[in-house]
């Protein structure tokens, strides 16, 4: 049984009722691996101000290492990139950003 979503045991035994649970398990084959994709388990932030001469460290609040992040409504000129190699910032906690150009977006993390 998946930890996902709960299953729903028809009462009856008919054919009907044994087909559901089939139809049941087949959906949730289907929809596990999906479900169980990291960036379900993501965080929007909203109004992200990112400012140019430094090392933005945004911090995320996973609890965890992020694996990416994704610009979502960029107000401003888009010019961003991750410095994971040369930055200092604790990954499990912040993600360093550093920008061109001063914007806010907001962030899906995931």
């Amino acid at each position: 049984m998946s930890d996902l979503f709960v299953r729903v045991q028809p009462t009856g035994k008919d054919t009907s009722a044994q087909e559901f649970v089939e139809a049941q398990l087949r959906l949730e084959r289907v929809l596990n691996p999906v479900l169980k994709k990291p960036w379900n388990s993501g965080v929007l932030l909203q109004a992200v101000a990112l400012e140019v001469g430094f090392e933005n460290w945004v911090e995320h609040g996973l609890g965890r290492a992020f694996i990416s992040w994704t610009v979502c409504d960029p107000r401003g000129n888009l010019g961003t990139w991750r410095r994971v190699e040369t930055s200092t910032a604790d990954l499990t906690k912040y993600i360093p950003i550093a920008v061109t150009t001063p914007l806010t977006v907001d962030l899906l993390v995931f």
